[in-house]
């Protein structure tokens, strides 16, 4: 195999880098970042609205508009860590939750998978974040968030994912919105 070392570790992320040989003997270093299992909800209502979530991505160094998920903790199943950001994020409850799969992001350097559902039957409720987000709920027609995916306006992975399996997933069902 070769020789692996942790760069970085925190609860949320674990950067190594891998030192491995090939069949003939070069050597090769590859970096690949463990982030914790998540999930990620895209809530709709019976008139097919969908309520998404704007916030600040330190990372991308402005604003992204998003579904509610999170991270697993411990051995959280993941229906139960999206019921949990989706009442946290948005103060919303949902009576129908339909999985629909999962995503790998970066697959060739990130080890992390995110499960996606649909919840329909919303109750909306008080929301609760996290003391370290700052959310804005953002409430548009299913039709209008797959659009803004195709214009490249939502470019969070999980959420595009989400948005055109709901979309096919809806198609098949002959529920248009």
């Amino acid at each position: 195999m070769g020789e692996s070392k942790i760069i970085y570790q925190n609860r949320h992320i674990t950067l190594r880098e891998d030192r491995v040989s090939d069949r003939k003997g070069k050597e090769h270093v590859f970096a690949v970042a463990s982030v914790n299992s998540g999930a990620a909800v895209l809530p709709m209502d019976e008139e097919g609205n969908v309520y998404l979530v704007k916030q600040f991505r330190y990372a991308l160094g402005k604003d992204s508009i998003e579904i509610p998920g999170g991270g697993l903790d411990s051995q959280e199943k993941p229906l139960d860590i999206a019921k949990r950001e989706l009442l946290e994020e948005l103060g919303i409850k949902a009576l129908q939750w339909i999985h629909l799969g999962f995503v790998n992001s970066l697959t060739s350097t990130v080890v992390h998978r995110e499960d996606l559902f649909l919840a329909r039957g919303l109750e909306f409720h008080t929301p609760s974040p996290d003391e370290t987000e700052e959310l804005t709920m953002v409430k548009m027609k299913f039709s209008e968030a797959v659009k803004l995916v195709m214009q490249s306006h939502i470019t969070h992975g999980p959420s595009c994912v989400l948005i055109l399996k709901t979309n096919e997933f809806l198609r098949s069902r002959a529920e248009i919105f």
